[in-house]
């Protein structure tokens, strides 16, 4: 647990300092035939990389449920939400929060809330709660963003220093390569890796329990068929079947398992999460 927790202040002063910025559109010669102009999907452009694995072999990490909490303490999350080719905020957005054992959000625990003039949304939530976030606005993809780990103060002010993103799918966003592949009845899924230290890990192949087609984010683009993440230290996968989709991360260089998501998948959504080195795992 005092590993976590010193993963998670890392991570956010990594956040707080800077390294959430925003690249522009661009074009790669060696990508696939299905290369075009798109806006930049790498979650954390050019992320500081390192090696650090030492969590992972860390078996004596104090495992707490989640879903048990003596006292209901109240914490407010506030995020800001923007469109990545407007960089403003999309219209009639909507965010509510679901907890991850009701993939359908059939009892959300917030009501539908829109945001201020400069996007932020302010979701009223409970100290140690697992679940996600749904939004949608019109004419963006609507988002399925996976809380990474239980809610805490430190998490709090981590997901408060970047932005989410919603991908158009009017004529721009249309021109991504993911959206050309993309089927209606599928999710799009994409996974953020970090290392024990909080830095972006690099050289981390992702694998899914299931056929999909994945795209790894290449100086900035999607490039579709890889599957190992680089300095952007994203990783997707195109075609994913609803329901809940279990990834796992393994160091391309010795094999060995360094993290696992299960995640929840919606046909036509969109499902950002992130992987953070679980203790214990072994290749």
């Amino acid at each position: 647990m005092v590993k976590r927790h010193r993963f998670v202040r890392q991570l956010a002063l990594l956040w707080l300092s800077g390294s959430c910025a925003l690249e522009g559109l661009a074009c790669s010669s060696f990508a696939s035939e299905n290369d075009r102009a798109a806006a930049d999907l790498g979650v954390e452009p050019s992320l500081p990389v390192s090696s650090a694995w030492d969590c992972t072999t860390n078996t004596n990490t104090e495992v707490r449920d989640p879903f048990v909490y003596s006292e209901a303490t109240s914490l407010a999350l506030s995020i800001q939400v923007i469109d990545i080719f407007t960089r403003s905020v999309p219209p009639n957005l909507k965010v509510r929060a679901c907890l991850i054992t009701d993939l359908e959000c059939e009892r959300p625990i917030s009501a539908d809330l829109s945001a201020d003039a400069d996007g932020i949304v302010t979701v009223p939530l409970a100290v140690g709660v697992s679940g996600f976030l749904e939004l949608t606005a019109d004419g963006v993809a609507p988002e399925v963003f996976v809380l990474p780990g239980p809610l805490s103060l430190e998490l709090v002010t981590l997901l408060r220093s970047r932005p989410l993103i919603l991908v158009s799918t009017g004529d721009a966003g249309s021109t991504l390569p993911i959206r050309a592949q993309a089927t209606p009845d599928t999710g799009i899924l994409t996974i953020t890796v970090f290392d024990c230290d909080g830095k972006g890990a690099a050289g981390v192949r992702l694998e899914v329990d299931a056929q999909t087609v994945p795209y790894s984010i290449i100086d900035g683009l999607p490039i579709l068929n890889e599957r190992t993440t680089t300095s952007n230290a994203v990783v997707g996968f195109i075609n994913v079947m609803p329901g809940v989709t279990v990834v796992r991360g393994y160091r391309a260089d010795t094999g060995q398992i360094v993290g696992r998501v299960a995640v929840p998948v919606r046909a036509g959504w969109d499902t950002l999460a992130y992987m953070l080195p679980e203790p214990g795992l072994v290749p």
